[in-house]
């Protein structure tokens, strides 16, 4: 028979396991992506061990989500150019990197501004860019990571974005992992 103790533990376990599920439901519905994204992958079903670690191939496109990939504009003044990349919401603040065609790094001039919200507008400005060259701007935070191509021509600027999540970077709390196997500590502790 259960003590009064015990069954008190058990309760309180079974709140704290009630609240890490409307806490995960609620993050996932505010930082979920709506229809508009989706997950690729080169492997259909991919295949593991049981109780082993599986290494998901996967890239994140985002066609209107809580990220959103550069628009690029090209501003020419005289013989030089002006490469300007905006992204409307980025949470939590990013970081931005710039790289050309070879993959050498370049200095570009990055503004950040958030609304009461605090999802983040990114502003990066790269001067002096060449017509025909292309330029990678690399958006990325503890979750995500964006990286777009513009291909700056005569007549304006081609882009290519791709996202990938890094789910690596959000280990889960020690106190939501042991929430997952509340039914094995009831067992326990009420036996």
């Amino acid at each position: 028979m259960a003590t009064i103790g015990q069954i008190i533990f058990g309760s309180m376990i079974a709140i704290i396991f009630i609240l890490a599920g409307i806490i995960i439901l609620i993050l996932a519905t505010s930082l979920g992506g709506n229809a508009g994204s989706m997950v690729e992958s080169r492997f259909k079903f991919p295949v593991g061990n049981l109780d082993g670690d599986v290494m998901l191939d996967c890239k994140f496109i985002a066609v209107d989500s809580a990220y959103s990939a550069p628009k690029f504009t090209i501003e020419a003044t005289g013989q030089a150019a002006t490469l300007k990349a905006v992204a409307q919401r980025w949470y939590p603040k990013p970081t931005v990197s710039w790289t050309d065609f070879n993959g050498a790094n370049l200095t570009g001039e990055t503004e950040f501004s958030n609304n009461s919200a605090g999802i983040f507008k990114v502003t990066s400005v790269l001067k002096t860019v060449k017509v025909d060259d292309s330029y990678d701007c690399i958006i990325e935070n503890a979750l995500v990571k964006s990286v777009s191509n513009a291909l700056v021509t005569d007549s304006g600027v081609t882009e290519k974005n791709y996202f990938k999540m890094n789910s690596a970077a959000l280990p889960l709390p020690h106190w939501l992992i042991f929430s997952f196997h509340f039914p094995l500590w009831t067992y326990w502790i009420l036996s």
